[in-house]
């Protein structure tokens, strides 16, 4: 349960994960850290981000999964975000990772920015979707 207007702090591997939070999802907080980019805070967290991520120099992190937004809520990532974590979805949910990169796709479709024509997908409307998929006995991957 929440909002589709507000991130929430998805971590179990069966779930999409959003943008990294500055204030740690806490609404009544909205904002960013104020940290210096370059700084050693900043570097240390978004070098944590692509460890639990686990992406490396062969498959690296979409830069929206390593950075956090300017409220620190930001509800989207990117379809490029979703379909990097597909794979870990799918496989903790026991789903065909076709039929996740399907459910991304279609909730990407539409949503386009003035910045990029790739997509954005609600990270919690994405996740109910697959807890819905399971519910209605969709047949789990052997």
């Amino acid at each position: 349960m929440g909002s589709r207007l507000i991130s929430q702090a998805f971590s179990k591997p069966g779930y999409f994960w959003p943008r990294p939070s500055a204030v740690k999802y806490d609404a009544s907080a909205a904002g960013g850290s104020n940290l210096s980019p370059a700084g050693p805070e900043v570097r240390q967290r978004a070098m944590q981000t692509v460890k639990d991520f686990g992406a490396d120099s062969r498959r690296p992190l979409p830069a929206d999964l390593a950075a956090t937004s300017g409220s620190g809520l930001d509800p989207f990532i990117t379809q490029r975000a979703a379909l990097f974590q597909a794979p870990r979805v799918a496989g903790a949910r026991r789903l065909a990772l076709p039929d996740v990169e399907t459910a991304i796709r279609r909730h990407a479709a539409g949503q386009q920015t003035f910045l990029s024509d790739e997509g954005l997908v609600n990270v919690l409307a994405l996740n109910m979707e697959l807890d819905s998929m399971q519910k209605n006995s969709i047949a789990p991957r052997r």
